[in-house]
């Protein structure tokens, strides 16, 4: 049969899912890339706050290898126990291993305790609140070691992460959807209170833009939320994001 003939005999609602079907599909293949950068990249944290088991969504045996071009990204990983680099990151990787203090000085008495927000780990260990403490002064450190990168990663040592799968996620973020000024603050986020709002898990992985840590480190903000953070009316706040 003549693909004329064929058109004449068919009935429309017929041409009509098949167009919409072939439609689809292109779609579908044109978006592909996108769609899985949207869904691969990062560990998630568990609803209670706690660091789960490396876990993480996408392709593991994609290409590890950046494409061309691709944005810079700087690690700063949070270790407990080892300085090691993670085994999903390559030579070529910039880590940033945060091993944090396991001693730091006393909350000041002004400081309070938010047992709303705590809830079990209002009884913590001291090094374990020594950690929350200290994490954005090694905010401040990564950007001194790596000072010029498009994006920084903020991760525990369990997060399993997809190196290729990132740098397809960076690379449309960078080209596609932020604007040359825009800052990017993005991850797994869990809201705590009122006061404090949706708070972003490190667990899960974190992505900052590096215009956006470098502003706040242009505007000696991120110095003055670490000095409160150690030292003022942010000790017993969670801030290891």
């Amino acid at each position: 049969m003549t693909p004329l003939r064929w058109f004449k005999r068919t009935p429309l609602r017929v041409i009509l899912v098949i167009l919409f079907v072939v439609g689809i599909k292109l779609n579908v293949d044109m978006s592909s890339t996108a769609g899985q950068v949207a869904q691969n990249t990062l560990a998630l944290l568990d609803s209670s706050g706690q660091t789960s088991p490396a876990t993480a969504v996408g392709n593991p045996t994609a290409n590890p290898l950046p494409k061309p071009g691709a944005p810079e990204v700087a690690f700063l990983v949070l270790s407990y126990e080892t300085s090691q680099r993670p085994g999903w990151a390559s030579g070529s990787d910039r880590i940033f291993v945060f091993v944090p203090p396991q001693s730091c000085p006393e909350c000041p008495a002004f400081a309070q305790q938010r047992p709303e927000e705590s809830g079990p780990y209002i009884r913590a260990p001291k090094a374990w609140w020594c950690t929350q403490r200290s994490y954005m002064q090694a905010l401040e450190v990564l950007l001194e070691t790596f000072p010029s990168a498009d994006f920084y990663m903020l991760v525990d040592q369990d997060t399993l992460v997809f190196p290729d799968s990132l740098a397809n996620m960076v690379r449309l973020l960078q080209q596609e959807v932020l604007q040359p000024t825009d800052d990017l603050y993005m991850g797994h986020g869990r809201m705590l209170s009122e006061e404090t709002g949706k708070f972003i898990m490190s667990g899960g992985g974190v992505l900052l833009r590096g215009l956006t840590l470098r502003r706040l480190v242009g505007t000696n903000q991120l110095h003055a939320c670490a000095q409160r953070q150690m030292y003022g009316a942010w000790c017993w706040h969670h801030l290891d994001w």
